[in-house]
């Protein structure tokens, strides 16, 4: 059976610091486990609209089928994740809006699971996640964020095994060359699949 990992990257920028930290999470995968099939999400292209409150997850089958944009591909890929890593700025305390529109529209599987349903469908050994959370600011502007994500991973059946979270990283590449923190993702990844 293949181990899937699904990464969700949150930044408008492609190559940023929270890109930077989370391609080294995915080198070390690779390294440890290369039958470990990657996907990675960029939440600002995926073009995921927000949840509208329309309530129709409360009588769906499963999942948010009402909306026609690219989030039931995104959706299914999260049910059958055994990995997911969320990697992302915090902007004011906050996800970027593209990524807030993603946990948002984990209502419908919220909605599914306190029905009974069963949110997971791969058969893998386990559901494993990480976070990797980049700001300009100190280490307080984390905790509305990681709490946030906290509940996505849950909804999900994700159990969170690790994180990484990056403050004071003013420009778009401080998260440099050999330092602490490409260390730390190193170690998300191997916590991963060991």
């Amino acid at each position: 059976m293949t181990t899937r990992l699904l990464a969700i990257h949150g930044s408008a920028r492609s190559r940023g610091n929270s890109r930077r930290l989370l391609d080294q999470v995915l080198e070390t995968v690779g390294e440890l486990r290369p039958d470990v099939k990657v996907e990675v999400v960029r939440a600002y292209e995926a073009r995921v609209d927000p949840c509208m409150a329309c309530g129709a997850c409360e009588e769906d089958e499963i999942g948010c089928q009402r909306l026609g944009d690219g989030w039931h591909d995104i959706e299914s890929a999260l049910r059958a994740a055994d990995i997911l890593v969320i990697a992302s700025p915090v902007y004011f305390m906050g996800l970027p809006a593209p990524l807030k529109a993603m946990v948002d529209r984990l209502q419908a599987l919220w909605w599914y699971r306190e029905r009974g349903g069963q949110v997971a469908t791969n058969e893998g050994p386990f559901r494993r996640s990480g976070l990797i959370l980049t700001a300009a600011g100190n280490d307080k502007v984390f905790a509305p964020s990681h709490r946030v994500v906290k509940a996505a991973f849950n909804t999900l059946g994700f159990d969170l095994v690790g994180e990484v979270l990056a403050g004071d990283l003013d420009g778009p590449d401080e998260a440099g060359d050999g330092t602490e923190l490409l260390e730390a993702a190193r170690a998300l990844g191997r916590t991963l699949v060991e």
